[in-house]
């Protein structure tokens, strides 16, 4: 398997190819586009690690060129703004026939880059793409397209798992505290990393709020057994921006009323929020709202 990626830090395409290296694939890196599009044309790879923000170009023009060249590999999409904004380039990737395997914002670890390449691998199975002759492994491939309703149903049904991250102290080199990190645990697709399916999650605002509930939830009970084994290091979960327009998310924690019973979210109905707009309709996230919700949780 081959893999290219183009993004205008070197480190961080250095970084991507050593992890590709590792998982047993053939990496190149372009920190330009003139670069990028000659190691494309050259020999097609089976997939390519793209940032989209590229200093005098950026990643959709390198979207319509891989279009016009019938590029039919998998493609990762990287940015280290906000995760709408990597949603916007996949909406415009697949509009344009593209595969967008996964989404992933930067700065990323090395399990998450992991994770990714290898979900790609399994994809394709034993048999490269990335030329039009492996057109149909693409088509199939495109079945691995997540919806939001798919997110919520693989929480109802207990597919999502929170890994611990541990967070060491510099001095002494012991562990003060914990990063919970969302995976899902998919029986056909295997283990997905957070870039796969938060962002979908992200486009419904019941499924983001699940999500976050249940990660809230998980993440006390496992603090509340590290404590029984005599390990109380404080665990933070991360929560998305979509969950601080919700005023009722203080509600749904551990400590006020998670246990309620929540009705079950149906694909378009996007809960009401603040300013009686759903959502989606959001541009950004309204302050005023945000330090209400931040300050009941807390």
């Amino acid at each position: 398997m081959r893999l290219v990626v183009l993004d205008d830090d070197e480190p961080i395409t250095d970084f991507m190819a050593t992890v590709a290296r590792e998982c047993g694939w053939e990496a190149e890196t372009a920190t330009d586009e003139l670069a990028f599009r000659a190691l494309v044309r050259a020999m097609p790879p089976d997939a390519i690690l793209l940032d989209l923000q590229l200093g005098e170009t950026d990643g959709v023009a390198q979207l319509h060129f891989l279009h016009s060249v019938n590029y039919t590999g998998a493609i990762v999409l990287m940015s280290g703004f906000d995760s709408r904004v990597l949603a916007s380039a996949q909406h415009i990737g697949e509009s344009l026939g593209l595969r967008i395997a996964a989404l992933i914002e930067k700065p990323a670890r090395w399990a998450e880059i992991r994770d990714v390449i290898m979900a790609i691998e399994r994809s394709f199975g034993s048999k490269p793409t990335g030329t039009a002759e492996a057109a149909p492994h693409a088509v199939q491939a495109r079945a691995d397209l997540i919806s939001a309703q798919d997110v919520g149903e693989a929480i109802d049904a207990g597919q999502m798992e929170l890994h611990l991250q541990p967070i060491v102290a510099a001095a002494g080199h012991g562990v003060t505290s914990a990063e919970a990190l969302i995976r899902w645990r998919d029986p056909v697709r295997g283990l997905l990393p957070p870039g796969r399916f938060v962002s979908v999650a992200e486009t419904d605002d019941r499924v983001i709020d699940q999500m976050t509930m249940w990660a809230v939830q998980t993440g006390a009970a496992q603090y509340r057994r590290l404590a029984q084994l005599g390990s109380a290091i404080r665990i933070f979960v991360n929560i998305s921006g979509r969950n601080l327009q919700s005023l009722d998310l203080p509600d749904g924690s551990p400590a006020g009323t998670y246990g309620r019973a929540r009705p079950r979210h149906r694909p378009g109905d996007h809960r009401k929020r603040r300013d009686g707009r759903s959502g989606r309709d959001r541009i950004s996230v309204d302050s005023a709202a945000a330090k209400g919700v931040l300050g009941r949780a807390g």
